[in-house]
């Protein structure tokens, strides 16, 4: 029997001999033999299961495990960074503590708990997209926990700020679920970054700004960690009735208010162009205007060329999907602020793309033209396309150097990929990422020598010996 004393972290199993279980800062138990301080048995409490995850077959969900009298699986992910608990919504106006938790003895869950585990699944690999991708920890950056709510009995799906967590929660349509979709999961998600970063104001162009970026994560998320990159480029088509707005083509989809007022098909790819809102009815067409935004980002990542819904031609080299999505979350986390309209976000933009690949480089000229394609701005006015090839090792900064607890690094440009710290042997000393030009890294570990840091620009290479002198 086990028995949780009150006011305690401790929970007593009374056997013979007398076992205490002691929670290790909620990683693992530890079974120890009170008479004689023996451990019997070590448990994680954080145990991946498997389960069904809609379209996507059986997949590894992260879960808590529930001693005591309990004694199961429960979807409470706290390893790994996660901070994320999925509750079922069963009743009007229902509190989250008097949710019922999503609980199974059983290893594998299959199909049991379908809505449930398949939303659980998805804002936790939206979570680690955003970690692995950009070094982000949660919405706020800080591993805030974050409250997921199914089955909510209305068609919709929303995110919402808490004073210690934040909430998703989502809806659903005839039986069919928005949790289980994918892109809707990650657009809900992205809603809790730019609360935390640039903080949107939930209106008017400023508004549609807000909704475009979480449709572009949506998007992206979806397509580069679960569809091998492909995308159709169309948020929230994996499950029927769910509402869908396509990035490639926002004529097509969505939706806009006619002269009377009356709901129709199809958003605005040109700003002031055709479908352009200026009313009050979506809050200043927040879902309505965002497809301008929507479409200068298929632009940039796929490539197009034609006329827009002001003449004006335009041709426009695709920088890919990766490039473009490190753009986009370097204007949202790093130069937006709340009141910004479209001219700030192609300034953010612009600027973004300049300051992590340079100056009149492909990948900010075709920002800049991008912006162009939708209505906003003029073509680039470059004289000439700059490589990242010409970065030498010079133009990276260390100091000091000698160091010997911190060694700060200035760059010309963002590195690609990791950054990573070798002895004089060759061997890996230390891994690191960052999306910053300038920024510190300890080094207080480090035996006293000459390291070697290994920065990738595009497909160039620049090493940059540093020396550990305490």
């Amino acid at each position: 029997m086990h028995l949780v004393i009150p006011g305690s972290r401790y929970s007593l199993a009374y056997k013979i001999p007398v076992t205490i279980i002691v929670p290790d800062f909620e990683t693992f138990h530890y079974y120890v033999d009170a008479n004689s301080g023996a451990i019997l048995k070590i448990r994680p409490t954080h145990i991946d299961v498997t389960a069904d995850v809609y379209g996507y077959g059986n997949r590894n969900i992260d879960t808590k495990w529930r001693g005591g009298f309990i004694q199961k699986y429960e979807l409470d992910a706290e390893d790994d960074t996660h901070n994320i608990h999925t509750k079922k919504y069963t009743t009007p106006f229902q509190t989250w503590d008097n949710m019922p938790d999503t609980r199974s003895s059983a290893s594998n869950w299959g199909s049991t708990y379908l809505t449930e585990t398949s939303t659980h699944f998805h804002v936790t690999n939206t979570w680690d997209y955003f970690r692995n991708v950009f070094g982000r920890t949660g919405q706020n950056n800080a591993g805030r926990e974050i409250h997921v709510m199914t089955q909510w009995n209305n068609a919709n799906a929303y995110f919402e700020s808490g004073n210690n967590y934040n909430n998703l929660v989502f809806g659903k349509k005839n039986a069919w679920d928005w949790g289980m979709e994918p892109s809707i999961v990650a657009h809900e998600f992205t809603h809790g970054v730019t609360h935390h970063t640039a903080g949107l104001i939930y209106q008017y162009e400023t508004g549609a700004i807000n909704e475009s970026f979480s449709d572009i994560f949506g998007i992206v998320i979806q397509a580069t960690t679960l569809d091998a990159d492909l995308t159709d480029w169309i948020l929230g088509n994996f499950i029927p009735y769910a509402p869908t707005r396509s990035l490639k083509d926002p004529n097509s989809m969505g939706i806009h208010f006619d002269a009377s007022g009356n709901q129709q098909t199809g958003q605005p790819d040109t700003y002031n162009g055709t479908y352009w809102y200026t009313g009050s009815l979506d809050n200043g067409g927040v879902h309505i205007n965002s497809g301008v935004q929507n479409k200068w980002f298929h632009v940039l990542a796929h490539g197009d060329d034609g006329y827009n819904d002001l003449s004006n031609y335009y041709h426009v080299n695709g920088i890919g999907m990766t490039k473009a999505a490190k753009i986009a979350y370097y204007a949202l986390t790093s130069v937006l602020l709340p009141s910004s309209q479209y001219s700030d976000s192609r300034q953010a933009t612009v600027s973004a793309a300049k300051i992590l690949y340079g100056e009149c480089s492909v990948e900010h000229q075709a920002t800049i033209d991008a912006w162009y394609a939708v209505g906003i701005g003029s073509v680039n006015n470059c004289s000439f396309t700059a490589s990242l090839n010409e970065i030498a090792p010079e133009d990276v900064s260390a100091f000091p150097n000698p160091a010997n607890t911190v060694v700060t690094f200035d760059l010309p440009a963002i590195a690609d990929g990791p950054i990573r710290i070798m002895d004089i042997s060759g061997n890996l000393v230390k891994e690191l990422k960052s999306d910053l030009l300038f920024f510190q890294t300890d080094i207080s570990g480090f035996a006293n020598g000459i390291y070697f840091v290994n920065f990738n620009f595009k497909s160039n290479q620049v090493v940059k010996r540093i020396i550990v002198q305490k």
